[in-house]
């Protein structure tokens, strides 16, 4: 079921409803109103035939008195009976045929009250006793002669007129829903279109984006209402999407680098080794003589090898941190010994950039739980990041020392779980071009690489696995890896001691 029919139908339910609820107020409200009206057409008759009796009577012509009460029943349609009687006699009569009548007495010589559609003698008769018929009295006083006026309405009649008057209102109530519906039904089809217009130009956008455009965004991200709101999450998502969706071809193009060349880079190599070993197979002095130049190109092999191997190795420790099974094994460990061994390692590759490279540690240092081999691969990855982008004739300085959880620089936000208030702290800086500060918190993210960088770095591209496994690395050993820009970049973690 649509959504357009849904809210038709849930509109003209709730105005079906209300008219229900809006017709039963009116019906009663106005069978009441029909119904005091009846009695005060009653008692209008009764003080109307009562003026005219006191004006005929003290004129002492009862003449225009009979022909009065006679011709009521003409002028009041609901009249079943009115007379007047001085308590003796039934002056005057609806019916010619009982006034001027003398009323009976009983065998004791007490009053009888006379009403009736004729005459009925009743004993003390109450005013509403009469089957049918709905009787008002007045007594009046003309010349000292006391006289009562009788006035009785035809219940049957008024219950016709007002059910009569009753069907009217329900007809009209019953034009009035129909039109009522019928308006409501057409304002929730409009109403309907109108909000189900932009879920349509979303689910398009979002078949267009399930199809692989990463172009499409929507508008009205200006309302202030659900639509909006969901305008602008969908935006949001197809901006993550296409960043998303460049990091993976970045990532691939980079994969496809950093196994291409290594790969290719070994296979020229053993090519030419193979080359020259058959070109001087028939001539041992002349390969003895090319034995340096083959141990030169065993080592790059050797160093293309370790690139490779170094990329299938984040890899793996990469798709170990998605699937839970990241581990360390720490123990008590001096930090000293591996940041020498990372500087010492960098070294020479520092030195062909024309990029000083050199280590400043404390003294004294404390020795805190750590994986020696885990906290290697994060100085190196560190190291080889700041190398990456240091233009020559820059430094780089690996530095060591022991800080309160007040003085360390702001990071991702978290302290780290340190003993006694101290943390140890390393931090590659160096006087790159630095990192964009919208890009700081992001650095971390998995294939994630800060814009421009591709274009700045010199030497491998990376893919955006380094520092992803670095922060996870430092994480699990309880600290925090953080990074800022000023006049060049600063990576860094600390470890709680």
């Amino acid at each position: 079921m649509s959504i357009r029919f849904r809210l038709a139908l849930t509109l003209d339910a709730l105005l079906l409803a209300a008219l229900l609820t809006f017709g039963v107020i009116i019906y009663d409200s106005q069978k009441a109103l029909l119904l005091r009206k009846a009695r005060e057409a009653r008692e209008t008759t009764l003080k109307s035939l009562a003026s005219v009796t006191a004006e005929t009577l003290a004129g002492e012509d009862d003449g225009p008195l009979i022909a009065y009460t006679s011709g009521l029943k003409r002028m009041v349609r609901e009249l079943e009976l009115a007379y007047v009687s001085d308590g003796k006699f039934i002056i005057a009569h609806t019916d010619r045929k009982l006034a001027p009548r003398q009323l009976p007495l009983s065998s004791g010589g007490e009053s009888m009250s006379a009403f009736s559609n004729r005459l009925l003698v009743r004993k003390t008769v109450a005013p509403d006793t009469a089957k049918g018929v709905s009787i008002s009295r007045k007594r009046i006083v003309v010349k000292g002669q006391a006289y009562e006026v009788v006035v009785g309405f035809c219940d049957a009649k008024v219950s016709a007129g007002v059910e009569k008057a009753l069907e009217a209102v329900l007809l009209s109530l019953l034009q009035a829903g129909l039109l009522v519906i019928l308006a409501g039904t057409l304002l929730a089809f409009w109403l309907s279109a109108k909000l189900t217009r932009p879920i349509r130009t979303l689910a398009q956008a979002l078949a267009a984006t399930g199809a692989g455009d990463m172009t499409r965004q929507v508008g009205d991200t200006d309302r202030r209402d659900e639509i909006g709101v969901l305008n602008r999450e969908f935006n949001r998502m197809v901006a993550g999407l296409r960043e998303v969706d460049e990091m993976k071809r970045d990532f691939v193009s980079s994969v496809t680098h950093e196994l291409k060349s290594p790969l290719g880079a070994i296979e020229s190599y053993l090519d030419l080794m193979a080359y020259e070993i058959a070109q001087g197979k028939n001539d041992p002095q002349v390969c003895s003589l090319k034995i340096p130049k083959f141990l030169e190109n065993i080592n790059f092999i050797k160093q293309n090898s370790g690139r490779l191997l170094k990329f299938i190795t984040d890899l793996l420790d990469a798709s170990k941190i998605e699937r839970g099974k990241f581990e360390i094994t720490r123990r008590p460990s001096r930090i000293e010994p591996l940041i020498s061994g990372a500087v010492q390692l960098f070294s020479e590759r520092a030195k062909a950039s024309g990029i000083t490279l050199t280590a400043r540690l404390q003294e004294r240092l404390p020795q805190p739980m750590l994986d020696p081999e885990r906290i290697t691969q994060v100085l190196q990855n560190l190291i080889s990041n700041a190398l990456k982008f240091t233009p020559p004739g820059g430094s780089v300085t690996v530095s060591a020392t022991l800080v309160r959880p007040e003085r360390a620089p702001a990071g991702d936000g978290r302290r780290p779980d340190v003993t006694e208030g101290r943390a140890l702290r390393v931090e590659v800086a160096d006087t790159g071009p630095g990192v964009p500060k919208e890009a700081l918190e992001r650095l971390f993210g998995k294939f994630y690489q800060a814009p421009g960088s591709r274009g700045s770095a010199i030497g491998p591209k990376g893919t955006g696995l380094g520092l992803y496994i670095v922060k996870n690395i430092i994480e699990a050993h309880g600290g925090r890896a953080y990074a800022e820009s000023n006049s060049g970049g600063r990576f860094g973690f600390e470890l709680p001691v």
